[in-house]
């Protein structure tokens, strides 16, 4: 639960996103809402607040502070790294090809 964000972000009705005459403005707190002539009032989508933003950042932060973690996505890295350098060594005349 410690890693686990706030509220994500909601979709109220999916059908009108797909209509060409949507309308596009700033709302209160800063952030964009989108709407439906038919619906001004109704925001078709909710994305969290910006404390909820700064409060996820932060535990993001967090987590990338952590030595444990730091040394868990190097090594990760490294290996991906060494992978794809392998992949390109084995099939980089059969890509230039195609």
């Amino acid at each position: 639960k410690k890693y686990q964000g706030s509220q994500s972000t909601i979709v109220t009705n999916k059908e009108l996103l797909h209509e060409k005459d949507l309308v596009y403005k700033i709302g209160k707190e800063g952030i964009a809402e989108i709407t439906h002539p038919s619906k001004p009032d109704n925001v078709l989508i909710r994305v969290p607040t910006v404390e909820d933003f700064y409060a996820d950042y932060t535990n993001l932060e967090e987590m990338v502070s952590e030595g444990a973690m730091r040394s868990f996505c190097f090594q990760r890295l490294q290996l991906l790294s060494t992978s794809f350098k392998m992949h390109t060594t084995i099939n980089g005349s059969m890509e230039q090809e195609a």
